[in-house]
């Protein structure tokens, strides 16, 4: 078998490889995933991904389901023995890729269109399937069912807790991460999208290398501290909220599978006991003012 290019992404471990010695698997053209590309694989990783540099005609006989449409850039199906996930960024075309798995995500075969596999001698060279915007599908799924979400936020670590700015688009997560950034009081692990686990009965935050504008994306990881919702405003203020109201704010900013039933009610109770374990914050802010000084008391 060929070697596998192993990547960690929230304390979870994916090695990909090729279907036969002749394929050799690039890393993600992304430099933010540097970070997440590990030397070695655990004994028995939690995803195995098998590349085959072929379009999957054999998948077009699998009676499939459709869940979701995402916009011809990316579909979901349900299958029989789990789903099939299709990358189509070019309209009447075969897609790029098309990713049979099992129901938990956990083993993925992976079928490449042969424009995008390069001849290299005898060798094959094919680009990494588990890359934006593919690993974030697979990694949304397989958190659903193992106690996990993708939060859009700023993760910070302070006191060796991990901080969350939780903000939807345009709610300055990145802002946030510059006027914090320089001091020495808080380290921004991600600008822009943070995982949340929950890991021997304790929730923990983890870096993504799915940076925003501020292209920061480190693989590091930290017990939950609390939750800030952010509000762009005319001067700082922070207050302390419900639990409910907390949850409320969650929902709109966490990646979550509306579209599949059959995982959405165990997604929406995670959301829920977070809260609960976890002291929530709107936070409204200023670009011109001092944070750090307002925040101080609620650290």
């Amino acid at each position: 078998m060929t070697s596998a290019l192993n990547l960690e992404i929230a304390g979870i471990s994916i090695s990909i490889c090729g279907a036969d010695d002749s394929i050799d698997v690039n890393p993600p053209n992304d430099p933010t995933y540097q970070a997440f590309i590990i030397a070695n694989a655990p004994p028995q990783p939690t995803i195995r991904v098998t590349v085959y540099p072929r379009p999957a005609t054999e998948l077009d006989r699998i009676e499939c389901v459709p869940l979701f449409d995402g916009g011809g850039v990316w579909s979901l199906f349900r299958t029989e023995g789990g789903y099939l996930l299709t990358h189509n960024p070019f309209e009447k075309r075969p897609p790029l890729w098309s990713l049979a798995t099992d129901t938990e995500f956990t083993r993925i075969d992976a079928y490449c269109h042969t424009s995008i596999c390069t001849p290299l001698g005898k060798r094959l060279n094919i680009p990494c399937p588990v890359s934006y915007p593919l690993d974030q599908i697979i990694l949304l799924h397989h958190l659903a069912l193992k106690g996990g979400l993708i939060v859009h936020s700023t993760g910070l670590a302070h006191a060796g807790r991990g901080v969350l700015m939780a903000g939807p688009s345009g709610a300055g997560k990145s802002s946030v991460a510059r006027l914090l950034a320089p001091g020495k009081t808080f380290s921004v692990i991600s600008d822009d999208r943070m995982v949340v686990r929950k890991v021997n009965g304790e929730y923990h935050t983890f870096g993504t290398p799915w940076p925003g504008e501020a292209n920061i994306a480190v693989n590091r990881s930290f017990q939950l501290g609390p939750i800030f919702f952010l509000t762009q405003a005319a001067t700082n203020d922070v207050r302390r909220i419900s639990s409910a109201d907390a949850l409320k704010r969650l929902l709109p900013v966490t990646s979550i599978p509306w579209y599949d039933d059959q995982v959405l009610p165990g997604v929406l109770d995670f959301c829920g006991d977070i809260v609960k374990h976890t002291t929530n914050f709107d936070l409204r802010f200023t670009l011109d003012g001092p944070l750090i000084e307002t925040l101080a008391d609620c650290l």
